[in-house]
């Protein structure tokens, strides 16, 4: 079975950033797993399975399944993806699985109050790369199992600041017998006003731990009392897949790819400056303190390949005021 995912995970970075203020809505959510689209105007959630079997009267059975799950949420500002490859082998057959989730959601924010001065959305967000195989050294992958993420603000046609921000497993460590590695990929980018920091290794990029990846995204620009309005955009995206060849006897075979808690948005305003969303409902539902945005504080532990503006010391607006 081929999978319907491709090359997708880079195209969907460099698109997302490109086409933001073309976007037609002031406020949408959607979430996509395995090519099947659900789109609502402020929750969206879906849930998607294949599968491909053979069997073989001599030499049993090989089959193989993606599950991918999705949400986009505004009350929270979250998003949520997750997507899991299952293949279990017994003869020489070769089938092939993959399994992606994307999600997305879009709001128009204007500041009110008469404020002039700095704004800085956030998106935080951790999750986990995973792989349980007897010998992963007998594994091949396509494509190899990522993560994306994107945050973009934009006033009319103008990008006021983006990152995108792409971790892999690489070099087909999946064929390394002592397990794999994943990477911050080079081409994770951002545009002015925009910055991305994480817990990878400043110099290589790579993450210590695959179970711990930890990304932030921001984006920060300026407001006056004539430009009030900013529309912000954030996607997340999860990708996994197994692939023909390299499989040696009898195996069963888990890869996944976990961001099924992240990613959280949050907006950094000076206290009591008032501020409208174009839902009604954006961030309405973040508990306090926002349990998605890291701390300055915990921004110190984080390492960066780009230089990442922190967060300030102003307090953080979690919900609209009238």
């Amino acid at each position: 079975m081929a999978s319907w995912i491709g090359r997708l995970p880079v195209v969907a970075i460099l698109v997302s950033m490109g086409s933001a203020s073309a976007q037609a809505t002031t406020f949408a959510t959607s979430a996509t797993c395995n090519g099947v689209q659900q789109t609502e105007p402020e929750f969206a959630q879906c849930l998607g399975r294949t599968t491909d079997e053979y069997t073989d009267p001599d030499l049993g059975i090989q089959g193989v399944a993606g599950t991918t799950t999705a949400s986009a949420d505004l009350r929270t500002g979250s998003l949520h993806s997750d997507s899991i490859a299952e293949a279990y082998h017994s003869g020489p057959y070769d089938l092939a699985t993959g399994a992606g989730s994307i999600t997305y959601l879009q709001d128009t924010i204007t500041i009110g109050g008469g404020y002039s001065g700095s704004v800085e959305v956030r998106m935080d967000l951790s999750g986990a790369f995973s792989l349980d195989a007897p010998n992963p050294a007998t594994v091949g992958t396509i494509p190899n199992p990522g993560v994306s993420a994107v945050l973009s603000t934009y006033d009319g046609a103008t990008d006021l600041g983006s990152a995108s921000v792409f971790v892999n497993q690489y070099d087909n460590a999946f064929n390394d017998p002592n397990g794999f590695e994943v990477r911050l990929e080079g081409f994770s980018r951002t545009t002015s006003g925009g910055s991305f920091g994480s817990n990878a290794d400043p110099i290589s990029g790579d993450f210590t731990d695959p179970a711990d990846v930890r990304l932030v995204l921001a984006s920060s620009f300026t407001v006056t009392p004539s430009t009030p309005t900013f529309t912000l955009v954030a996607q997340l995206y999860t990708h996994t897949g197994f692939g023909k060849g390299n499989l040696q006897g009898d195996q069963v075979l888990v890869s996944e790819v976990d961001f099924g808690k992240s990613a959280h948005l949050s907006l950094d305003l000076p206290e009591g400056v008032p501020w409208t969303s174009a839902s009604g409902v954006f961030l309405t539902s973040v508990p306090e303190p926002g349990t998605g945005a890291l701390s300055a504080a915990a921004l110190l532990g984080l390492s960066t390949r780009k230089h990442f503006r922190g967060a300030t010391a102003r307090a953080r607006s979690r919900s609209p005021r009238a």
